[in-house]
């Protein structure tokens, strides 16, 4: 078969595959999630949450992705807590934060460790609040007025810290 014709017959395969509206994602890949990938978790659930139905929402947190995440990266976390909250898990939130993301969080990037930190407020996670604020975050970071509010730490990249909250979709 050459490139043109199986190109030609692709839509014919996945026409049954069923996609998000907003940004095509495919719905079934629920099942094949990587739960270890924190954002494609809250990505497929936010998905989810627009167009899949409450048992695909279902079957996605029957998985345990709370259990699974990977904590590393703060502003992913928040998203998952952000993303579990809205969709009423409220069970699989609680797990999520008994995992202390905010003791193993990589803070080395300002805007995203402030949105974690806004994550665990929103989210009236108190003790986590205190254990990220007890990593000093403040005290690791420099505030440039000259240079537009810029907020920057040691070894970090430039960039402006991230105040608003954008959908994960």
């Amino acid at each position: 078969m050459t490139d043109e014709a199986a190109e030609a017959a692709q839509p014919a395969e996945t026409a049954g595959t069923e996609a998000c509206p907003t940004c095509s994602t495919d719905l079934r890949s629920v099942a094949d999630a990587d739960l270890g990938d924190t954002m494609l978790v809250a990505i497929v659930l936010g998905n989810l949450q627009k167009c899949g139905s409450e048992q695909d929402i279902q079957d996605l947190l029957a998985r345990d992705p709370a259990s699974h995440a990977d904590l590393t990266w703060p502003g992913n976390v928040g998203c998952l807590l952000t993303g579990l909250l809205m969709a009423g898990a409220h069970q699989q939130a609680a797990v999520l934060l008994a995992r202390d993301p905010a003791g193993h969080a990589d803070i080395s990037e300002p805007g995203a460790a402030a949105f974690l930190l806004e994550s665990l407020c929103e989210a009236g996670a108190s003790e986590q609040v205190a254990t990220l604020l007890a990593r000093d975050l403040a005290g690791q970071c420099e505030l440039d007025l000259d240079d537009g509010g810029v907020v920057t730490w040691p070894g970090a990249s430039t960039r402006p810290a991230r105040t608003t909250r954008s959908p994960p979709c």
